[in-house]
């Protein structure tokens, strides 16, 4: 068993994934996500998916549910979400109709969610989306309603195939641990310890792809494009097929288009 604190990660990890694969997405879906994936129990031999915490059923059965009307409509800068008080139903809510969704009746609503999402991305204003998609706003929340009332919850369970015998392990160098520390700190605000760290990762190995690699993204967070492009084509040079280095090679604008078929190569790769 995985320890309790990895459910955080799930959590922060399957928004990642929406960010990058379902834009745009509502708020209460990205956070309904988030938490029916973020509870995910890991064993040795299954994935269980679905199991939401008994604390948004309690929120649910004791405070009642928020308007689906207004819970559609939060986004990141609403009381709802921002406001602790709030905040609680919020989850609980957005939790739930999201489980309903994927979950409920064999999966049968997941049509009815993919739908809703193709009319968001085509321009479509939520309540209209609500309205071809499920009916309507009533006909959603008495679904979910009903749906807080039961005693079972379906859940998702699948079979491992990976071993701990088929996952090889190293020790990283060093150097590769000050480019992993060094793109955690690029990623969270902190650019001189990030530079720090790369500073001492070149000068332990040189010709460490990653180094270069870390290095243009610094150089381009300080607005010096031909640098950091000339980074990114060093990294590149020294780990010809980094998926991450060609994409920094490909994204690399200069401000001149005779590097474009270069780019495009890169970017292809």
């Amino acid at each position: 068993e995985l320890p309790d604190y990895t459910n955080v990660l799930f959590h922060e990890y399957t928004h990642r994934l929406v960010r990058i694969g379902l834009r745009p997405a509502p708020t209460w879906l990205n956070e309904g996500l988030a938490e029916v994936f973020g509870s995910a129990q890991v064993g040795a031999r299954s994935v269980t998916v679905g199991r939401l915490s008994p604390w948004h059923l309690q929120t649910l059965r004791t405070q009642g549910t928020m308007p689906l009307e207004r819970l559609l409509c939060v986004n990141n800068g609403s009381p709802e979400y921002r406001e602790e008080r709030t905040a609680r139903l919020f989850y609980a809510e957005a939790a739930f109709l999201t489980h309903y969704l994927l979950l409920a009746d064999h999966g049968s609503h997941r049509t009815q969610l993919v739908t809703y999402l193709r009319l968001l991305v085509d321009g479509e204003l939520p309540a209209d989306a609500t309205e071809t998609a499920f009916g309507g706003v009533e006909t959603l929340e008495r679904a979910l309603r009903e749906y807080v009332g039961h005693t079972l919850f379906p859940v998702m369970e699948f079979t491992t195939t990976i071993t701990p015998q088929s996952v090889s392990v190293r020790e990283l160098s060093p150097a590769e641990a000050d480019t992993y520390l060094a793109d955690f700190f690029l990623h969270t605000g902190q650019p001189e310890a990030a530079r720090v760290r790369i500073e001492e990762a070149l000068r332990l190995e040189p010709g460490l792809a990653s180094a270069h690699l870390q290095q243009g993204w610094l150089l381009t967070l300080e607005g010096r494009r031909r640098d950091a492009a000339a980074a990114f084509a060093e990294a590149r040079r020294l780990a010809p097929d980094d998926p991450l280095a060609n994409y920094a090679v490909g994204v690399a604008d200069v401000g001149s288009v005779g590097d474009l078929q270069a780019r495009e190569e890169a970017l292809r790769k």
